[in-house]
């Protein structure tokens, strides 16, 4: 897991090599438990992470869809992302 963090904006990136759908419910539970820890260190330091600007975006290979996983943080759904645009360039989930 790599974390990155800018005055507005901040990123993590999680490696997943799920191959059943169990380890996709364990993964999911991983994020979602990071994505409360950087919360709560946030409102310690006098940030804010908005829940209304916070997605997400799965990159899978075709051999295991993943196009289903849906992350929470706390009460709140974390939206899905058909791409992302980081320092100029694109990412697509396919």
């Amino acid at each position: 897991m790599e974390l990155h963090i800018y005055a507005d904006d901040t990123q993590l990136y999680w490696f997943l090599n799920v191959k059943s759908s169990e380890e996709a419910a364990d993964s999911v539970r991983k994020i979602e438990k990071c994505v409360v820890d950087i919360q709560a260190w946030m409102t310690g330091v006098w940030f804010k992470l908005n829940d209304d600007k916070t997605e997400f975006l799965v990159i899978f290979s075709p051999s295991y869809d993943l196009s289903q996983l849906t992350f929470k943080a706390r009460n709140n759904t974390i939206k899905r992302s058909q791409s992302y645009h980081n320092l100029g360039v694109i990412f697509y989930s396919s």
